[in-house]
């Protein structure tokens, strides 16, 4: 259900070193300087050969996981947006276009999408979806790649809302049609995650607090999906105390 890919050839492929430098780097800090990871890391590092190959087969893994998560999405959405209460194909067709006007089904109340710091990228179904694809357990990637999870990556929250926008379309005649029909790929789907990047890098210019606590909120709830002990951060408290009249 996903072909092509969302990022350029040479964002893909830096994006690809970067995984694969930090993980030969974590498995050597854990298995040893003689581990058969501190090899490899050797290796990947000197052999063109094999550092092509291994850079290959991970984008070859790119589509997989984008058709992953947009199975997910499909499992979602049915739910978390009440299509499954309304009756009659106008009535799924207005709610589906409604819905993916302007975005709407990304703010935390998808019925009244008020444009506030509390409500953008704040639906529940980004969080499930995002919680279910990465943070499913303590062996997951989240968990097992902390540092490149938190805070959150933008693009990944771009990409769990374009999988999200493209399941809802399955519905946009007003009956659930194939996903075959509706590719979770390139010529249609790239533009959508470039949209939401595009929204989340604005906010991060403009109110980079807003975009943190989005990351933060996200990001935190997933965490429990993981039933590890949630990680302090250094985010500032609210003060609600007049320390004057103490």
């Amino acid at each position: 259900m996903c072909e092509g890919g969302f990022l350029s050839s040479s964002v893909e492929i830096q994006l690809a070193i970067t995984c694969l430098t930090e993980t030969f780097r974590k498995c050597r800090e854990l298995e040893g300087e003689s581990s058969k990871y501190a090899h490899r890391e050797i290796r990947f590092n000197k052999d063109e050969v094999y550092r092509e190959s291994m850079i290959s087969l991970l984008r070859k893994r790119l589509p997989t996981i984008r058709g992953a998560l947009r199975t997910k999405a499909g499992h979602l959405i049915k739910a978390a947006y009440q299509i499954g209460s309304l009756t009659g194909e106008d009535a799924i067709k207005a709610h589906i276009a409604k819905l993916t006007t302007a975005g709407a089904y990304t703010f935390l109340d998808h019925n009244n999408p008020v444009n506030s710091r509390d409500a953008v990228y704040r639906n529940p179904a980004i969080i499930d979806l995002i919680g279910q694809e990465w943070f499913t357990g303590p062996t997951s990637a989240a968990v097992r790649y902390h540092e490149l999870f938190n805070p959150l990556p933008l693009p990944l929250i771009a990409l769990a809302c374009a999988a999200l926008e493209c399941a809802l379309k399955d519905y946009s005649s007003g009956t659930r049609g194939a996903a075959t029909a509706n590719m979770f790929q390139e010529p249609i789907y790239r533009p959508v995650v470039k949209k939401h990047l595009h929204n989340l890098n604005t906010i991060a210019n403009g109110s980079p607090e807003v975009l943190k606590a989005i990351q933060s909120d996200i990001y935190s709830k997933c965490w429990r999906e993981t039933s590890l002990a949630f990680e302090e951060d250094d985010a500032p408290m609210e003060l609600f105390i007049d320390i004057s009249q103490l």
